[in-house]
């Protein structure tokens, strides 16, 4: 060392020592809100729920019914209005718990989608539908998975990490992801389901991009309301990626204990011969 420098030790504080040794703290697992924003939440997502279908919700019940939704698929899903600022409420649950409550707003003007305040966005919509060891499918948006819902059920569950931009927390969501033996993701058609498209690929088992029959589609909603055949386009999906056995016995077997977890109502010998002949509805 040359003479009159001075060693770098030296003018360190007590406090840099501190943190040199120290490790990193780990971060808390992203976490649903508490107790009290959950027992208010509540209460406006019921308010909500009572006006879309008052005289008041007309319009928005309409707008729900041009995107192709059902009056099924909007009670399953507890859709409401907001009266002002206008907007489709959508609340997220998940095993039971309130995540958020997000708006699809309906006046001109800012942006298209905002949340209450106090909702934590960065959750999987419509997690609990995911099975262990059967295929899922990930789209881009809450509408998305609730026409997937209505046209699909069981047979290729959906779900969403609700905006492109989320960061999906695997302490919290890991579990969830970690369900299918395949994630197929249907990203939109443009930049930010790209980056939807790598933010699963990277947390998934398995992830495999796909896509909508040829055309001009955005998403699953817009290819559906021009006159797409969805239940079609998923069950080519999983005759592709995870195909039928042939013993449909044992595959009914194999998959009612799964499924019952979604659903009482399941028939799974039918939900078999769905896959195998493309020409029974859905």
């Amino acid at each position: 060392m040359a003479g009159g420098e001075v060693p770098q030790v030296a003018v360190m504080s007590a406090g840099d020592f501190r943190e040199i040794g120290q490790a990193p703290q780990p971060q808390a697992p992203y976490s649903a809100p508490g107790a009290e924003w959950q027992l208010e939440s509540l209460g406006l997502v019921e308010q909500y729920r009572a006006a879309l279908w008052s005289r008041d919700g007309e319009q928005a019940l309409a707008y729900l019914h041009q995107r192709g939704l059902q009056d099924e698929t909007i009670h399953h899903f507890g859709l409401g209005y907001r009266a002002y600022p206008r907007g489709i409420s959508i609340p997220c649950f998940v095993d039971g718990v309130l995540w958020y409550v997000k708006f699809r707003q309906l006046s001109g003007g800012g942006p298209k989608y905002i949340c209450l305040q106090g909702s934590k966005p960065a959750a999987l919509y419509n997690a609990d539908v995911l099975i262990s060891g059967y295929c899922a499918l990930a789209v881009e948006g809450e509408f998305d998975t609730m026409l997937a819902w209505q046209e699909f059920r069981d047979i290729l569950p959906t779900f969403t990490p609700g905006s492109a931009t989320n960061h999906i927390d695997l302490a919290t969501w890991g579990r969830y992801l970690i369900r299918p033996n395949i994630t197929l993701i249907l990203p939109d058609n443009d930049i930010p389901g790209q980056v939807m498209l790598k933010t699963l690929s990277a947390a998934s088992v398995n992830p495999i991009a796909v896509s909508l029959p040829a055309g001009d589609w955005k998403d699953l909603t817009d290819f559906y309301t021009a006159g797409g055949d969805l239940p079609g386009w998923a069950m080519d999906l999983l005759q592709e990626y995870d195909p039928l056995p042939e013993d449909i016995t044992e595959f009914a077997a194999f998959m009612g204990g799964k499924a019952r977890k979604i659903s009482q109502k399941t028939d799974f010998e039918a939900n078999a011969g769905i896959y195998s002949n493309k020409g029974g509805g859905m």
